[in-house]
């Protein structure tokens, strides 16, 4: 990533990030503008203002502040001083009915639903699907040009034929919890006496995939683990037979300096188009080619350059089927946000993503996919903002539409009880205990703070590689 890619990565996500902040806090306070609560500050992060203005006249200051790890409105009666105002309680957030408090609090969390529906919708109806092609580009006198492909023939995956990718979707595979897909290639490749078998991942949708840039050379799968997985029976179901299997609980040949190994890899031979313009191939060829790792420092190296690209088709999808995949999306990426929640339990933090992990996918979607991909990205942050936001933890917003929640039904008893006995004048309502509360969102605040302080520790260490 060159420099110019790097500033326009940093300021997509600055914004990115932002409109999902501001999304969620215009949320509450349009909501609490429409029931007459008085709002001091709107803010966008937190910690030292770097802009803190109010409108001549106006009730409200607006706010950006230095750390960009989400953002508050600022609402009387929630703890919020307010020195040489005289606000009466009815413009309080507890002076109102609690349920429009409760449409307040969970305001923010709808319009980052909507937001990430939005993404979506935008990310299916305004772009192409942009699919990998079966046909293949060759570089005139490159490794795969002399080992025998041609432009135009098709690659062959090993694989059932109604899809050839190995898809794993946060399975439990030993101690690992693996999601991630991949195409297999040759399933029985030697490497210094030892079992391989050559997988393809494509890692970019924005230009032709090189096969170079994104192969694993898993090593073969010695205790079964991987062949009894429910992936790989599903998989093999259908009629697959592997001489081997990627254990991919373990990492993939990496190439260091003198790195080499020769594998089969299975092309159908292009020869024309027939009357209604599909592709005419010859029979199955197995093309003997060499991988050879480089490095430009010294230090890091990679492999080599083949020459061989797998071509991408644009398609525009019936306009029913790419309404009907937003919800999919949508539900999809629900239902990622609720398993990455469980992990937690499972997992620990090791597998979270803090605002440095979010940076570091943003910016290789931005880079190395579509638009379209980059917009389903943020849809799904969005709905991870959502989700998260609705657990009932101490300073989040499904905290108090609990705590508010447990204040309603005990009050609708006790108020039926005063106006049987005609004692209403004297019918104060239940509240949890300000100090009480406020102590309890205080210490869950500060647990939030430490779990982000430790989930962006997790972000350095594997950025460092130490995990």
């Amino acid at each position: 990533m060159n420099a110019g890619q790097w500033i326009l990565s940093i300021l997509l996500f600055i914004v990115s990030l932002g409109v999902l902040i501001l999304i969620h806090e215009l949320g509450h306070f349009s909501m609490a503008k429409l029931f007459n609560v008085y709002c001091h500050e709107f803010s966008i992060g937190f910690g030292p203002a770097l802009l803190h203005k109010r409108k001549k006249g106006k009730e409200t200051y607006f706010s950006i502040r230095c750390i960009p790890l989400g953002g508050y409105v600022a609402m009387y009666g929630e703890g919020t001083e307010i020195e040489g105002v005289d606000v009466p309680k009815e413009r309080s957030i507890e002076g109102i009915k609690r349920w429009k408090k409760a449409i307040i609090l969970a305001a923010g969390v709808i319009l980052n639903a909507f937001l990430a529906l939005t993404l979506f919708a935008v990310s299916n109806l305004c772009f192409p699907l942009r699919q990998l092609s079966r046909n293949i580009s060759v570089a005139e006198n490159s490794i795969a040009y002399n080992a025998g492909f041609k432009e135009n023939d098709q690659l062959y995956f090993l694989g059932p034929k109604d899809d050839d990718r190995v898809l794993f979707d946060n399975e439990a595979i030993g101690d690992k919890n693996y999601s991630g897909s991949f195409y297999i290639l040759n399933d029985d490749v030697t490497f210094k006496d030892e079992k391989y078998v050559l997988c393809w991942s494509p890692n970019t949708n924005n230009s032709e995939p090189q096969l170079s840039e994104s192969i694993k050379l898993f090593p073969a799968d010695k205790d079964g683990i991987i062949k009894n997985s429910k992936t790989f029976s599903l998989w093999c179901s259908k009629g697959v037979e592997l001489v081997n299997y990627p254990d991919i609980r373990q990492d993939s040949l990496k190439p260091y300096a003198d790195t080499k190994f020769t594998a089969k890899i299975g092309s159908f031979e292009y020869i024309g188009k027939d009357e209604e313009g599909k592709g005419i191939y010859k029979e199955l060829v197995l093309h003997d080619v060499t991988f050879n790792s480089v490095s430009t420092d010294g230090k890091n190296y990679s492999w080599e350059n083949i020459g061989l690209s797998n071509k991408l088709v644009d398609t525009w999808l019936p306009f029913g089927t790419r309404i009907q995949q937003t919800f999919v999306d949508f539900g999809n990426a629900s239902i990622a946000v609720f398993r990455g929640i469980g992990s937690l339990f499972t997992s620990g933090i090791k597998n979270m993503s803090g605002i440095i992990g979010i940076f570091q996918s943003s910016a290789t979607f931005l880079t190395n996919y579509v638009f379209s991909t980059y917009l389903y990205f943020w849809g799904l942050i969005s709905v991870n903002l959502a989700i998260f936001n609705l657990l009932p933890f101490p300073g989040l917003d499904g905290w108090q539409l609990l705590v508010t929640a447990i204040e309603f039904f005990p009050n609708v008893i006790k108020r039926k009880i005063y106006e049987k006995k005609g004692k209403m004048d004297l019918y104060v309502a239940w509240t949890f205990p300000k100090k009480a509360k406020n102590i309890v969102s205080f210490i869950g605040i500060a647990l939030l703070f430490a779990l982000m302080i430790a989930i962006i520790g997790v972000d350095i260490a594997r950025l460092a590689g130490g995990l």
